[in-house]
């Protein structure tokens, strides 16, 4: 019985219910495509972090290596082609470095055994979009 009030209630719409019905759909996949790709700007600069006191900023469009020791602790962060990642670590887990690399603005990755943290940020802007004359 369930089943033929729903075929009854399908052959009640009408076309322009379909045509309301697919653009409701269209809209919310519009929508959350939005949503989904949100602000990822490009960072500019990974700031490193251990125990909440910034111990180096480094810009990502400089390749480079950066050692963080604290007692025996040892975190070798990694800047390649505008991208940061924990690329080595001698702690139990090593979840940071399974991580991998990050490169929009917000990113983070965190060394929880040794406080370690990479986060970054995009590029200052000059706050200037046009000169007019």
């Amino acid at each position: 019985m369930r089943r033929d009030g729903m075929l009854g209630a399908l052959r009640l719409m009408k076309p322009g219910d379909w045509v309301v019905i697919g653009a409701a759909l269209t809209l919310s996949v519009v929508v959350a495509a939005l949503v989904w790709t949100g602000d990822e700007r490009e960072a500019g600069v990974a700031r490193i972090y251990v125990d909440s006191r910034l111990v180096a900023e480094l810009p990502l469009d400089v390749d480079c290596e950066y050692v963080v020791r604290e007692g025996d602790n040892e975190n070798t962060i990694e800047i390649s082609g505008g991208r940061a990642r924990m690329s080595s670590a001698n702690c139990a887990d090593e979840y940071c470095v399974k991580q991998g690399y990050i490169s929009y603005d917000g990113e983070t990755v965190i060394c929880l055994p040794h406080r370690v943290v990479i986060e970054l940020e995009a590029a200052q802007e000059s706050g200037l979009d046009a000169i007019a004359s």
